[in-house]
């Protein structure tokens, strides 16, 4: 897996579903703009507001050109994606990355089975996949569902998709976090290089 020194003078990176997250700045700030970042989310950011790289914009349909991207990255992302939207959201990216871009899902939930967690104002209301289990997220409001794949249902849903639009992964585990910290629940990482 290849860092942002991978990148080069005028590299066009995008962070998909930012919110407030100022990675796409930070990525500005540290490589004094030769890296040109962007976030893009459907909500816009409030704190980043005054920044014309932090743009309301559906990660699924964006307008940017056809092979015109160089990376991206959804941290703690992909799996609000309800409904189709993961599927399309690859689709999208087949679309928009340059040949040899890559983009970086992190982490990739993961479960023993196809699941997924609402917050309780939005649990029972039909929006996970329907196949899966629904779970109750106590600590939090405002997720209508968040999707847990099982290795099948990431196979057949996402990676299969993967390979039949010519693009190729990689899976990453995370096997040390114990060394990093007990509150890492980082545990695979999706590459995905066109």
């Amino acid at each position: 897996m290849l860092g942002l020194n991978y990148y080069t003078d005028g590299s066009i990176y995008i962070d998909v579903a930012g919110a407030d997250s100022p990675w796409a700045k930070l990525i500005r700030d540290i490589y004094d703009g030769r890296i040109i970042s962007y976030s893009i989310d459907i909500k816009p950011s409030k704190r980043f507001s005054k920044y014309d790289f932090y743009v309301k914009m559906d990660a699924t349909k964006t307008n940017f050109n056809n092979n015109s991207i160089d990376g991206v990255s959804l941290q703690c992302a992909f799996e609000m994606f309800i409904g189709n939207d993961d599927i399309a959201l690859i689709k999208e990216l087949k679309r928009i990355l340059k040949p040899l871009g890559k983009a970086v899902i992190l982490p990739l939930y993961m479960h023993t089975h196809s699941c997924h967690y609402a917050s309780p104002d939005f649990y029972g209301k039909g929006l996970g996949d329907k196949d899966s289990i629904e779970y109750i997220r106590w600590d939090c409001y405002g997720i209508p569902s968040s999707r847990k794949y099982s290795a099948q249902k990431l196979k057949a849903r996402i990676l299969d998709l993967i390979t039949d639009l010519g693009l190729k992964y990689k899976i990453y585990v995370l096997r040390n976090k114990e060394e990093i910290s007990e509150e890492i629940y980082l545990h695979f990482i999706l590459e995905i290089e066109k």
